[in-house]
């Protein structure tokens, strides 16, 4: 559907970037995840002498995975919309990571298992990728939300008129809050808007 302003037909484009992260036609975080992800192992296979350095303690590249690497992933995570595959995208990605760093090829035939369980035991507990994506994009979700007057309730209450063609709906942004909280659309609204 065409869109004018003040008489002047705007260009319909599928994809522009915005504060560097991909908007695409259809709405969905798959175009974000995998630019993301491309950048991230972009800078994962520079920094390929320190993985294979043995002056290097495991847990000073773990540092550096982390505020290297990681942080790349990281950015803008807050707006994605996360699908079961987009999911498995990121585990792989981590544990692609995870052998990099313990130089694990994958002639290996390693289990993720065992590899994590080796990560663990050199380094310690630490939190997985998809954990930190959604920790991020909950902590923002009960930020936004507690400005009573912001854009983003407006945004998220609002509804467009008309119906939805037939199938199953696409996953939205909301769908992974209630997902994850285990709380209906009306009870997220009603916990976050009710007075501390």
């Amino acid at each position: 559907m065409p869109i004018t302003v003040n008489g002047s037909k705007l260009q319909s484009i599928k994809t522009f970037k915005y504060l560097g992260s991909n908007i695409t036609e259809d709405g969905t975080s798959v175009c974000e995840v995998k630019t993301r992800l491309a950048i991230a192992t972009h800078h994962l296979s520079k920094l390929k002498k320190i993985w294979f350095s043995k002056n290097i303690s495991t847990k000073t590249k773990m540092n550096l995975l982390r505020s290297v690497v990681i942080l790349t992933t990281l950015y803008g995570c807050e707006s994605w919309t996360l699908t079961l595959n987009l999911e498995k995208r990121i585990a792989a990605f981590e544990m692609r990571c995870f052998r990099r760093l313990l130089q694990i090829p994958y002639t290996a035939h390693r289990t993720n298992i065992s590899v994590t369980q080796e990560n663990t035991s050199m380094i310690g507990e630490f939190k997985v990728l998809i954990h930190i994506v959604r920790r991020r994009k909950l902590q923002w979700f009960g930020h936004a939300f507690r400005h009573k007057d912001s854009l983003a309730i407006t945004i998220m209450q609002g509804s467009l008129s008309g119906k939805r063609t037939r199938g199953r709906p696409k996953t939205s942004w909301i769908d992974n809050i209630h997902s994850w909280t285990g709380l209906s659309h009306e009870h997220c609204f009603k916990k976050l808007l009710e007075p501390e």
